[in-house]
Order: structure tokens, then sequence, then C-alpha cells
């Protein structure tokens, strides 16, 4: 099977989900210098039912507020006006995939792990460069997106790439371009340029499995990487094989983190997924 022709599944299959209004002038309105803390609350507020998810994962022990925060405003007020944008960002994106259970495949063990990934992410910029935290949960959460599209749309030619990598024990990804003449990294990014995500994100996507591609030289896409080899090194992991892990010495050697920094922040996953997961409906 062809790249054109598993994208051309998926892209037009007419129950392709579309980004909710909210989520895409949420994006237009955060992009914007201009923008008021009040303009982006009353924005997300219009929303209810982002609004109380919002909420709920900002008052989750993760994030380790002193006090409640009671209301979206008062959260934009306190975490900047692009943080809060982007975990809704994120959350919306959530709201309209898969939750339940496919056969073969479980949609909570996915979900799970891509906020470890998202944690880790979040975790390893703090300890990098605290400035690209704004948007990192976001990208991070969204990189193995094209799994879940191919899961949804090509459930039995994605299925032979999972048992293939657990044969060979080999990277899903790698299986995945045998079988499909693609992976979920480019299923992804495709789809995010669909939604007109920023460019930044869509890159991150693209090339989380590949950092030492010549178009992969961004700061995010470290980040997402380093996120998603650490999250196969803990407890929440869904991607098959039982393949080595080796870590790119020149993302190490860009983001300038110790090792000891990734075996803490690794050792942490579980547990910080497992306080989000009562916010983000996993229990």
């Amino acid at each position: 099977m062809q790249t054109k022709d598993i994208l051309n599944i998926i892209e037009q299959a007419d129950d392709l989900p579309t980004l909710p209004t909210v989520a895409t002038k949420v994006m237009q309105v955060t992009s914007d210098a201009d923008t008021s803390v009040k303009e982006v609350a009353v924005l997300i507020e219009k929303d209810l039912a982002l609004s109380a998810k919002i909420l709920q994962v900002i008052n989750s022990p993760f994030y380790g507020f002193s006090r409640g925060i009671t209301s979206v405003s008062e959260a934009v007020g306190l975490m900047g006006f692009r943080e809060v944008g982007n975990l809704a960002l994120g959350l919306s994106v959530m709201g309209i995939l898969p939750q339940d259970e496919t056969i073969g495949f479980s949609f909570q063990t996915f979900w799970e792990h891509c906020v470890g990934q998202a944690v880790s992410a979040v975790k390893i910029t703090a300890a990098v460069d605290p400035d690209l935290s704004y948007g990192i949960f976001t990208t991070a959460l969204l990189q193995d997106i094209g799994t879940c599209l191919l899961v949804r749309y090509t459930p039995l030619v994605y299925g032979y790439s999972l048992a293939l990598a657990k044969e060979r024990q080999v990277h899903v990804a790698v299986a995945e371009r045998e079988v499909l003449q693609t992976d979920h990294a480019e299923i992804g990014a495709r789809i995010l340029a669909h939604w007109n995500l920023p460019g930044e994100v869509i890159n991150a996507v693209r090339w989380h499995h590949d950092p030492d591609s010549p178009d992969a030289c961004d700061l995010q896409m470290d980040v997402v990487y380093l996120a998603n080899l650490l999250c196969q090194t803990s407890e929440i992991s869904c991607e098959a094989g039982g393949h080595a892990i080796e870590l790119s010495p020149t993302v190490i050697d860009r983001l300038g983190i110790q090792l000891d920094q990734f075996e803490t922040i690794s050792g942490k996953v579980a547990r910080w997924v497992d306080e989000l997961s009562d916010a983000l409906a996993f229990n």
C-alpha cells in the first residue's frame, strides 16, 4: 500500500474529525501578541465542558498549585493565555478522537501513553528551556495522533504493522514504513496541517522519530523525541516491539540535558499520569 493511498483513506473519510470551533478560535487569538487575558478566557468559557476539563487538569496534583483555581480567567491570569490556550487545544483534540476499545488496541492505554509523553515533555523543557513550556504539553500530547487515525481508518493493515514490530522486535514506526510506506508521524503531521495547527507543532510531530533528519533541527522536536523515548523506558508505553532504546547523541548535545536528569524524570512519569487520570477520565 502506498503512502498516498493511506493518506487518501484518512483525509477523505466521511467522519474525519474536525477541530472544534472554540479550539480553532483559541489557536488564532493566542498567536496574536495583542490578545488580552480576558479575550482568551471569555472565548474558552463559551465551551462549558472544555472549561470544566481545563480546571480539572490545572487543579490536579501535577500542576501543584497551592490553592484551587476556580475559573478559566484565574487560570489564564496565573499561567498565561498561551499556556491555557494550548491546553485547551490539546484537550479539544483529545475530545474528538476515539476513547473506546478496539480489538487488539486499547485507546485508554494509548491516551495514557500520550499524556505520559506530554508531562515528560513539560519536565524536560523546564530543565532545558522554560520559555518553550507554553506549547510543549500539547505538542507532545499530539505527537502520536497518527497512530489513533491509522487504528481507526486502516485497522487491518495497522494491526499487521503491530504484529510485525513484535515479531522482529523493532519499533512500530519501522514496521509501519515497511507495511504502509509511511508512518504515524507523517500521518499525524498531515492531519495537523489539515487543521492548520502551527508549523512548529507539525514539524515536531513529523520528525519525532527521526531527530537526525536535516529537516528536524528544532528544539520542540528534540523535546518531543526525548519525551517519547522517556515513556518507552517507563511503565507508560503502548508501542510494540522489544527493541533496544538508543538516545540520539545529537539531541542530547542540542538540549544539553544530563542523563541523570533524564533518569529522574523517567522514574516519575507513571505517577504524573496517575495524577492526571481522574481529570482526563482515564479511571
